[in-house]
């Protein structure tokens, strides 16, 4: 009834390529062009995933998807940054960390919940690193989920760069053109994202963008 209801609310709507999926604890979604799951209008649900902070062990349906037949933006000039990662998408990164300090300084309302102002979170090296590793895997295998095809999940990919907090989350996506859709995605899907966003537990992020894939990890460092 839930997908159902979700296509009737969604038939109207404009499809925009985009796909997005939260968690918080090992979430497994597929991004196909006719899941099993999909909704019929482009637009699907899967898991939000949280593991500590304020919403510990809290698990919902969280997988927001519009697809259409081209949504890879075509590839920068080849400057990269330091770390060998395109400029470009470095850029857009920064500016996801940008507009979800926005939301976060301004509050929002999730699913329909106001949810409070909250602090400023920073880019970790150590979670980007995680993040930029995890977009070009779902890229370069051509998968869409929080897991690897080897089960790898979130907390394994933080653990292998070196993080250790007191919580964290992971939103991922794929399709949205630029950072301002993939945030938009993020705050009106209808679960586990915008309060992954909002969640005043978290200090730090690391986005990673490999287009068209993006993963947004959020914790409390130490």
């Amino acid at each position: 009834m839930f997908w159902l209801r979700l296509l009737i609310l969604l038939t109207s709507s404009l499809v925009f390529a985009a796909t997005l999926i939260a968690c918080g604890d090992d979430a497994v979604e597929s991004c196909d062009t006719d899941p099993s799951n999909a909704s019929g209008d482009d637009d699907s649900q899967g898991d939000a995933d949280v593991e500590g902070g304020e919403d510990e062990d809290e698990e919902d349906e969280a997988f927001f998807r519009e697809c259409e037949e081209d949504v890879t933006p075509e590839d920068d000039d080849g400057d990269e940054d330091e770390d060998g990662w395109p400029d470009e998408a470095a850029d857009e990164e920064a500016e996801v960390l940008r507009l979800i300090n926005i939301e976060r300084q301004k509050g929002a309302t999730c699913r329909g919940t106001p949810m409070a102002p909250v602090g400023p979170v920073q880019m970790d090296d150590r979670l980007v690193r995680a993040a930029r590793l995890h977009s070009q895997d779902m890229k370069t295998r051509d998968y869409f989920s929080h897991q690897s095809p080897e089960g790898e999940g979130p907390r394994e990919r933080m653990d292998a760069q070196g993080f250790r907090g007191n919580g964290w989350a992971e939103n991922i996506a794929m399709g949205q053109r630029d950072a301002a859709a993939a945030v938009h995605a993020w705050m009106t899907s209808n679960a586990g994202h915008c309060e992954n966003i909002m969640n005043g537990s978290w200090n730090v992020v690391g986005v990673g963008y490999a287009a068209p894939y993006w993963t947004l990890k959020l914790a409390s460092a130490k």
